[in-house]
């Protein structure tokens, strides 16, 4: 084999595994970025929902003890299943119109 053409297969390829070491740098850097933000934003969702289910169902629970046993109970402000505020004019049996869940007393 001459010079020249040894010299460009190697340049060929060296060029090769360069482009290769570039991608796989390139997925694992977005693999790592991807797990580093997933971690971060899912630990502060998780946190903070619960927070407002019990919340939610605190006031159902206040709601319905304040009205008692004989009396018509009053409308939550919270879905007991998704924790949104339901309008002023929501009632008991309708449906959420967030979750779509029947809110029964």
């Amino acid at each position: 084999m001459n010079q020249p053409t040894k010299r460009t297969l190697l340049s060929i390829g060296g060029m090769v595994l360069l482009l290769i070491a570039c991608v796989l740098g390139v997925q694992l850097i977005f693999a790592w970025m991807g797990t580093a933000f997933s971690t971060s934003t899912g630990d502060s969702q998780s946190q903070s929902a619960p927070v407002e289910r019990s919340q939610s169902q605190e006031q159902i629970l206040a709601d319905a003890s304040e009205d008692g046993a004989g009396s018509v109970q009053s409308a939550p402000s919270f879905c007991p299943y998704c924790g949104e505020g339901l309008p002023s004019s929501f009632q008991w049996g309708q449906f959420c119109p967030y979750c779509g869940e029947q809110v029964n007393s």
